[in-house]
């Protein structure tokens, strides 16, 4: 990452997967909403949506990280049905990720990387920073928050409509680690 940084001086690597991943803690989105919009009932909902999908994502985000870790993107890379067919959702059950990963029983062996899944998926679990760096935010955001949580009880926008509302927060309501993203972006506004 330095050397990346250091050739290419404008270059921000975020410290979370995507920038999704700043709107999808429950806790943090919470500060980021208009006042109209905070009352208590309304925030237990949204944050109740929300947290009932972490655990599939989780699950996602391990066999994601563990398909990254083995290569698989780099042999699958136009293939029918990968990333695709593995990482389109949540998996339903180890059997699914089995049954679709003997399609590739060459490059991937569905034993090896099922028990990599697990000990990941183990550790993902008991992760403090789940929505930091155990869920793929980019689509977290918009099938899980979007969909189940604001657009569900504060009506009907878009990903990319909700993402301009948070994103024009005040740096007080900023998780910390954005206000060091931003103040690289806005030297001196921020």
């Amino acid at each position: 990452v330095q050397k990346l940084q250091n050739q290419y001086e404008h270059l921000l690597i975020l410290p979370r997967i995507t920038i999704e991943n700043y709107f999808i803690d429950p806790s943090e989105l919470e500060k980021l909403l208009p006042p109209a919009q905070k009352s208590a009932e309304k925030i237990a909902d949204l944050r109740r949506n929300i947290e009932n999908h972490v655990n599939d994502w989780l699950k996602h985000g391990a066999l994601s990280q563990v398909l990254h870790i083995a290569g698989a993107h780099d042999f699958c890379r136009g293939l029918e049905g990968y990333p695709r067919g593995l990482l389109g959702s949540p998996p339903d059950s180890e059997q699914e990720i089995s049954e679709k990963l003997s399609t590739y029983r060459d490059q991937l062996a569905p034993e090896p990387v099922l028990e990599k899944y697990r000990v990941r998926l183990d550790e993902f679990r008991n992760h403090e920073k789940q929505y930091i760096s155990c869920i793929n935010g980019k689509m977290f955001f918009r099938e899980v928050v979007v969909t189940h949580g604001l657009n569900k009880i504060f009506g009907q926008k878009s990903s990319e409509n909700w993402i301009k509302e948070l994103f024009s927060i005040t740096p007080e309501k900023c998780p910390d680690d954005l206000i060091l993203v931003l103040q690289r972006l806005f030297p001196g506004k921020v």
